[in-house]
């Protein structure tokens, strides 16, 4: 039944990226808006969201790594882009041990994405990361970790 669902679900978020124009998917990783699959879409080259999403489970945990980028974007030619951004992002375990967890990051910066071949671009962005904004011990983490991706356009 999972199967059929996750199945479904795919079926018609493949159907709506179709129906939009100056979209992309691809393969993101950094701490900034969560890593994995990348559906990435600018609109009327003024600003764009970007949507990131992993799951990776065994028998006993089961992790997830997901989040969402805003773009606005202040430079752009036939080749490149260049865009500040603000993003969030969730990270969970869930464990049939008691080492379940959630952890919020938020994050802004500069990125710049590059044209490689007609429809194939290469992101890099530079955000400062808080990790663990909602951490009761007061352990927040403010790091400087790019993030980059390869995205095709479609």
């Amino acid at each position: 039944m999972k199967k059929t669902i996750m199945i479904i679900i795919l079926l018609i978020s493949i159907t709506i990226c179709m129906a939009i124009e100056n979209k992309s998917l691809g393969i993101v990783l950094g701490p900034s808006a969560g890593s994995g699959i990348s559906y990435r879409v600018f609109n009327d080259k003024d600003s764009g969201y970007e949507i990131n999403y992993i799951g990776v489970g065994s028998n006993t945990d089961f992790v997830t790594f997901g989040g969402a980028k805003y773009l606005k974007l202040i430079n752009f030619t036939d080749v490149s882009r260049v865009y500040y951004f603000g993003a969030g992002s969730i990270l969970t375990n869930f464990s049939k041990s008691d080492n379940n967890f959630v952890q919020f990051n938020v994050a802004a910066g500069v990125g710049f994405e590059y044209t490689l071949v007609s429809n194939l671009r290469l992101s890099l962005d530079m955000p400062l990361t808080i990790w663990n904004i909602f951490d009761h011990d007061d352990r927040m983490i403010f790091t400087v970790i790019p993030d980059i991706g390869i995205h095709y356009y479609f």
